[in-house]
């Protein structure tokens, strides 16, 4: 199961490249940037801790919501194709000299993937609106990048 592609994407293109090496062939071309698209991120699991009395209903009550959120956070860790898997894949592309690039804008609500209501596709494009203007020296920067990759590209690749 991949929550985040790119992370598995990194770890085939490194076990071929391991491979060719290892056989004697020639070693794939080296990865130039990694630029990973996210379908968007929201705002953070709140886990409500309300305290209650000790009387045996609420306490079992309490136990209850409590083993809701800890399930809701086991999903949640389990399904998590931002934090840790990003973070991994960013520092895994730094060490190997490899600029990365993540874009996955914040959006104010949950959207499931299939989503077709025009309100809830409307909302969730002006979010990513949003966010592109707000993270546009980032998008320079990639631009610019790629420019200078396209300028100092071997012809023949």
């Amino acid at each position: 199961m991949a929550n985040n592609p790119t992370e598995v994407l990194l770890t085939e293109y490194y076990r071929y490249k391991q491979i060719e090496e290892y056989v004697g062939h020639e070693s794939p071309p080296p990865l130039s940037c990694v630029i990973s698209l996210g379908t968007g991120m929201i705002t953070p699991l709140t886990i409500s801790s309300k305290g209650r009395a000790n009387d045996i209903i609420k306490f079992f009550s309490r136990t209850t919501e409590q083993i809701k959120n800890m399930a809701m956070v086991f999903i949640k860790q389990i399904t998590a194709s931002d934090g840790l898997p990003v973070e991994k894949v960013r520092h895994w592309t730094f060490s190997n000299g490899v600029p990365y690039f993540r874009f996955s804008p914040p959006l104010s609500q949950k959207i499931d993937l299939d989503e077709n209501r025009d309100t809830f596709v409307m909302q969730m494009m002006w979010d990513t609106e949003v966010y592109m203007a707000e993270c546009a020296d980032e998008l320079e920067e990639l631009a610019r990048y790629l420019q200078c990759l396209h300028s100092t590209q071997d012809p023949s690749l």
